[in-house]
Order: structure tokens, then C-alpha cells, then sequence
């Protein structure tokens, strides 16, 4: 996965809904909630782990730098589509790179992941 070239660009500042989320979809990321105590992603994730047969289909990374993977959906939420570019949502900036592919950092605690179709890890 690439990294923006240029990252001092201006961050764009996403906004929860009412019940204190951000749902977001990149060209890679079919869903992702954004929440102040972890982010959970949802793709077809080629590196994902598999049990009983079932490839995960979830990752969530937490404040703390764990990841955990996941089993299931986040169902059809009205996300916001990201383009390539620098964001804030809650206690995390995020990073979408060309590919569709995130960087997301916890601004509490320095915690940063990569969440890409087929690399996902603490960085």
C-alpha cells in the first residue's frame, strides 16, 4: 500500500451521526464504522484468516494497537464514500491512499493500522 506523497494537505473533518458514528466505503473498504472506542472494517479480504471454512470478513482495530478479526457484516449503512485524502473522524485520522486502501491512526494514543484487501496490520 502507497502513501499519500504529499501529507501535510489539509484534513477534512468528518462529522458523526446522531448516535455518535461515522460510517465510511472506500474503493476498497465496503464498510467501515468509525466510533471513538475502535473502527471496524468490512471488505473481501484476501488475507483474512479462515475458521470452519469461513473467511473473516471484519477487521476492528482498537486504541490500544490490537486488531481483531471479525465473522459477519456491518450490514447496509449509509456510508460516506472516500476518495484518496487525509480525514478526521472522532480520535482517529485517516489516511486513504490510492487503491482505496486506510491508514488510521488513534490520536489519543499513536495507534496506527493498515487496512488494506490484502494486508492488514498494526504499523
Amino acid at each position: 500500500m502507497e502513501e499519500s506523497p504529499n501529507m501535510n494537505v489539509t484534513s477534512k473533518l468528518l462529522s458523526p451521526d446522531s448516535h455518535g458514528q461515522v460510517y465510511i466505503s472506500t474503493a476498497t473498504i465496503f464498510r467501515a464504522m468509525v466510533t471513538p472506542e475502535f473502527i471496524g472494517c468490512e471488505a473481501d479480504f484476501t488475507c483474512a484468516p479462515t475458521e470452519d471454512g469461513y473467511r473473516a470478513t471484519g477487521v476492528r482495530a482498537d486504541p490500544d494497537g490490537s486488531l481483531t478479526w471479525i465473522w459477519g457484516n456491518l450490514g447496509h449503512l449509509p456510508v460516506i464514500k472516500l476518495e484518496e485524502g487525509v480525514y478526521n473522524a472522532l480520535d482517529w485520522d485517516i489516511v486513504v491512499v490510492a487503491n482505496g486502501g486506510l491508514r488510521v491512526t488513534n490520536r489519543a494514543t499513536g495507534k496506527a493500522f493498515v487496512v488494506d484487501a490484502d494486508r492488514v496490520e498494526a504499523a
